[in-house]
């Protein structure tokens, strides 16, 4: 029989199509995986090919130093870190002159989180800092080489950051302060010159702040606002502006006490000017206004083995049964413990034109607190 050929199209076979497109699908999801984690794993090898094999130990500190304005030296481990940023960490990190008797901050641990993006050029950008336990020696701050003009010049540089946090840090007020303050937090977000930064600062027995910041560096001045709670009743608002290279300022509290038996709450406002001197802070333009008390005077805070608040106050009419408990004040609260208690010494006279204590009216009459106020040796120690 002759051969029959059927000439036409294939019949299409669109379940073998869609068969075959699923199974590409599924073999390139589970394959996407294992990209991703060589994607990775190259990311990795070469970010650590840089830190490790470059003098990255070296460019970090010099990163660290433009940011700063100080030297920063990296003592101890240093390791790659990818999660949960991109960065470095270690041990034994060093602000200023290394040595104990030199260096301005030391950290027992860090991290520095770096911009991913600039490290395939080579460079470090960065973003993060993180600080924890450590001390830091207020005292050492390097003085300005010339006084604040309000010219651009300024001797202290505070860099753009996005994220410092310091924690468990002991703070040196001065050089014969031997009782350091325990800095439990300090954490700064988003800071730059002329942007409002918000920050937390906790200083245990001292209480805690919330608030913003605003760096001004033509002025070399930070304007602070925050609400602190600590171990007085109720809450107190800050309102402040610091010029770091002349080391004087300003700070006005709004204090909005807790409720009397009477139900009545209590509210003062404190106002002052202040200058950091070599034994402390001397503070001028002193007054209180706690309705209907009106007082003005001056002082000083004398920073040392154990802090002592020195004041000259002078006043028309004072009623002797509303002033505050002082020992309440500065100790500890009724839930508190004895050992939580501040350890500030009080030394406060109050001169009164006119006092009303018990149902009885003294005339150029004077309350004293503690000791005879003597703000001599924070002179004495500013003219050496």
């Amino acid at each position: 029989m002759p051969k029959c050929t059927v000439l036409g199209s294939p019949v299409p076979d669109p379940a073998g199509r869609r068969g075959r497109m699923r199974a590409g699908t599924r073999r390139l999801l589970l394959a996407l995986p294992v990209l991703l984690a060589l994607l990775f794993l190259a990311a990795y090898l070469l970010v650590d090919a840089w830190l490790e094999g470059a003098g990255g130990r070296r460019a970090l500190e010099r990163a660290l130093q433009d940011r700063i304005g100080l030297p920063v030296r990296l003592e101890g481990e240093f390791r790659v870190m990818l999660l949960p940023s991109v960065g470095v960490s270690g041990t034994a990190l060093v602000v200023g002159e290394p040595g104990p008797a030199t260096e301005l901050l030391r950290s027992d641990r860090y991290a520095v989180a770096l911009a991913l993006e600039p490290l395939f050029h080579r460079r470090l950008l960065i973003e993060s800092v993180e600080f924890g336990s450590g001390t830091l020696h207020l005292e050492r701050w390097p003085e300005s080489e010339e006084p604040s003009t309000g010219a651009a010049h300024s001797s202290v540089q505070l860099p753009e950051i996005e994220h410092l946090e310091i924690l468990d840090f002991k703070v040196f007020a001065a050089a014969d302060g031997d009782q350091p303050y325990l800095l439990r937090e300090l954490s700064i977000k988003q800071f730059a010159a002329g942007r409002a930064s918000p920050f937390r600062l906790e200083v245990q027995d001292y209480g805690a702040w919330d608030g913003s910041l605003t760096w001004d560096p033509q002025r070399s001045a930070l304007d602070v606002t925050a609400a602190g709670a600590g171990f007085w009743s109720g809450e107190i608002r800050l309102h402040a502006r610091a010029l770091l290279d002349a080391g004087t300022g300003n700070l006005a509290l709004d204090w909005a006490g807790g409720a009397e038996d009477s139900g009545r709450g209590r509210e003062a406002r404190l106002s002052l000017t202040y200058a950091l001197v070599a034994g402390g802070v001397r503070m001028h333009g002193i007054r209180l206004a706690a309705e209907p008390l009106l007082v003005e005077g001056e002082g000083c805070l004398l920073t040392g083995a154990r802090p002592a608040l020195h004041l000259e106050l002078a006043a028309g009419r004072v009623d002797a049964d509303a002033l505050p408990d002082w020992a309440a004040l500065t100790g500890p609260t009724e839930t508190e413990a004895a050992d939580t208690a501040v350890g500030l010494d009080l030394n406060i006279r109050l001169k009164a034109a006119e006092m009303l204590a018990g149902g009885a009216v003294a005339r150029q009459a004077v309350l004293q607190v503690g000791g005879v106020p003597d703000c001599t040796l924070a002179d004495a120690a500013t003219a050496d």
